[in-house]
């Protein structure tokens, strides 16, 4: 009965503080991050709120200059991680069983923010 009435204080506490993390100005500010760059994963997602949490386009230098952006002398880029590929490989082990190991090839893709 005792641990019962602990974790039900535990799980009080975790909502209270749950409740006040929704409410903060960090959290509303990385909940626009992440809407207005839904097609990055969550990880570099999270490098351009670290960056610059009031972004607004990032693009990598030459995807600016088709946009007909001119990108200002000195700007620092910031890495992110770029998919490139991926490859299974099947292989056996002693005992007979088939085992399969999936690999994600990564490369590093510099962006430059740019706000409108």
């Amino acid at each position: 009965m005792k641990e019962l009435m602990c974790i039900k204080e535990k799980l009080q506490e975790l909502a209270a503080e749950t409740d006040e993390v929704k409410k903060s100005a960090f959290f509303e500010s990385y909940l626009k991050t992440m809407a207005k760059f839904w097609k990055y994963s969550a990880y570099n997602q999270f490098l351009i709120f670290l960056r610059n949490p009031n972004a607004t386009h990032v693009a990598g230098f030459h995807r600016w200059r088709k946009l007909g952006r001119y990108v200002k002398s000195g700007v620092r880029s910031f890495h992110i991680a770029s998919t490139c590929g991926s490859e299974v490989i099947a292989f056996r082990k002693s005992a007979g069983t088939l085992c399969r190991l999936a690999i994600v090839f990564f490369i590093v893709s510099y962006l430059i923010i740019n706000k409108y």
